[in-house]
């Protein structure tokens, strides 16, 4: 529940416009912020003026704008303001300057997962169902990828929750939704397991669905779990790996480049092959009750004549087995056809009164 409504990143709103060259009352805020999700690494921040608009900072706007989709400038313009200060994931969105679209991935394919503390936000317990509806919807995108849910206690590989902005593992504080963090050996806020996902209850309402003034939880969630498998922030706008979301909005179904993505970092699950389970054979009696959604006509069959054993004395006599156009209801039983007895062999008779062979007319 958030304790008071946050503007998101409200220090920048208050910064006018700049341009190169320029000074600018409140500017160090920006090269702050451009610091925080990566545009401007460590050693140029330091190097920078504050609240001038250099090179350097001109350099991480340029970046900046680049990635958003804006007209670039490296001027710290109106709409380069209105974009930054849009609530937004706490992750980074540059290494230390460098685009990236991909980190690095799980070394198996089925990852666990608990919840420990919702959200007084909504009804009931409704907000682990978000989260577990947006696994599902990455579970989709890649056969073979798969997420369980598992006891608190039980060691998993991810721990959902709501907590404070500030999280002491990663700060959510001043417009900032939510945080996650990637794999296991190229994570930002731990290498260790369980890895975080953590959603900022003090500064906004979290809701299911579209709502004024509140933020989907499982629209969310969605971003924060592409980035729990390995994906970081997009430059495609509309992409649910881009870095801002607005509230009153859903985004709940992956675009092309979310699952080309998430495809190139599992190609192992992809391939790998799924064994048929829970199978049940159905045993066929003679008289099995085959039952069909409708009548089908059984036609354009040629009459099948079938014969007996064969031997010397053999009277055969041709039984027709099909002759006709047969019609199988819904409950028709099919019945065996039984297998022709050979017809027993009938001696030769012999006229009345003999004849040439007759031992009775020799002599």
């Amino acid at each position: 529940m958030p304790q008071e409504t946050v503007r998101a990143f409200e220090k920048i709103a208050a910064v006018a416009v700049a341009q190169k060259g320029e000074q600018q009352e409140g500017l160090n805020h920006v090269q702050e912020f451009l610091n925080r999700f990566g545009y401007m690494p460590e050693a140029e921040l330091q190097a920078a003026e504050p609240d001038v608009l250099g090179d350097p900072t001109a350099e991480a706007l340029t970046k900046y704008q680049e990635l958003h989709g804006l007209e670039v400038t490296g001027n710290f313009d109106e709409a380069t303001r209105d974009v930054m200060t849009r609530p937004r994931c706490a992750m980074p969105d540059l290494d230390n300057g460098i685009a990236f679209s991909t980190t690095c991935s799980w070394n198996k394919c089925n990852i666990t997962y608990a919840f420990d503390t919702g959200t007084a936000d909504v009804a009931g317990t409704n907000e682990f169902q978000a989260c577990r509806n947006a696994f599902q919807t990455w579970a989709a995108a890649v056969p073979g990828l798969s997420f369980t849910e598992v006891a608190i206690n039980a060691n998993p590989d991810v721990v959902i929750g709501w907590r404070p902005a500030n999280d002491p593992d990663y700060s959510m504080v001043g417009g900032t939704l939510a945080h996650a963090d990637f794999p296991p050996d190229c994570g930002v806020v731990t290498n260790s397991l369980p890895k975080p996902v953590h959603f900022d209850d003090t500064e906004h309402t979290w809701v299911i669905g579209a709502v004024a003034g509140g933020f989907d939880i499982e629209t969310v969630a969605l971003h924060e779990m592409g980035h729990i498998l390995g994906l970081a922030h997009s430059n495609v706008n509309g992409a649910v790996m881009f870095p801002t979301v607005s509230s009153n909005f859903t985004k709940r179904a992956l675009t092309a480049d979310d699952i080309g993505g998430v495809q190139a970092l599992y190609p192992d699950c992809m391939s790998t092959i799924l064994p048929i389970t829970q199978f049940t054979p159905i045993p066929i009696t003679p008289t099995t009750i085959f039952t069909l959604s409708s009548p089908v006509p059984i036609t354009n069959f040629t009459p099948i004549t079938a014969v007996g054993p064969v031997s010397p004395t053999s009277l055969l006599t041709p039984v027709t087995l099909i002759d006709a156009v047969t019609t199988v209801s819904p409950t028709t039983v099919i019945q065996p056809i039984s297998p022709i007895e050979p017809i027993v062999p009938i001696l030769p008779i012999r006229p009345p009164g003999g004849g040439d062979d007759d031992p009775e007319d020799e002599d």
